[in-house]
């Protein structure tokens, strides 16, 4: 029997010695160490990984856990990418294909919300604290306000604004009342105010 992520290679003649080898390993569990030698393998492989199996013949193949495949990529020579150039693509080829961003209706409405909210807080002059920028709030049932506001996050990103959300408050009908504030993006490591 091999184990997940073994990399298996028993030649059908060696099936027996095999299945014997793994009875004698769950016997062996029974049986008090001292009167069984179940020492593994001591054979490694070209990359440095020990076999997995106890001592056996030399008609049987070795076994190895593998790490998983990993692409391996061509070294390149010494001052290729100096010698390679990279150059404009000229207007008559075909340009690249673009995976197109479907949006859902939902998506749609909380995109709108977003641009809305962006133009009230430049009207008001682009105040820099939360408190004093003009907030826009969504009533939703409880629990659908991680969803909205994970759609108020990924409408910021996709219209290049900063969406900040205030902690959920509850509203006296029980549905989760979602402030935010829709205001430019900012350097990175700088605050605009107050933060989410």
């Amino acid at each position: 029997m091999s184990q997940p992520g073994t990399k298996v290679s028993v030649r059908r003649s060696d099936a027996e010695a095999e299945a014997a080898r793994q009875h004698a390993l769950r016997s062996a569990e029974t049986v008090p160490s001292a009167n069984v030698d179940v020492s593994r393998c001591d054979h490694k492989s070209e990359n440095g990984r020990q076999c997995i199996l106890t001592r056996h013949g030399d008609d049987t193949d070795h076994k190895f856990r593998t790490a998983g495949t990993r692409k391996e990529y061509a070294p390149l020579p010494e001052g290729f990418l100096a010698a390679n150039t990279m150059e404009d693509v000229p207007e008559d080829e075909a340009p690249v294909q673009v995976k197109e961003i479907t949006r859902s209706a939902d998506q749609l409405v909380i995109d709108e919300n977003v641009k809305a909210a962006y133009a009230a807080w430049v009207e008001a002059g682009k105040p820099a604290e939360f408190n004093k920028s003009p907030r826009k709030r969504r009533l939703v049932p409880p629990e659908y306000a991680d969803t909205v506001r994970h759609m108020l996050d990924s409408a910021g990103t996709f219209l290049g604004y900063r969406v900040r959300i205030a902690p959920n408050k509850t509203h006296e009908s029980g549905a989760t009342m979602i402030y935010f504030v829709v205001t430019d993006k900012t350097e990175r490591g700088k605050k605009n105010g107050d933060d989410k």
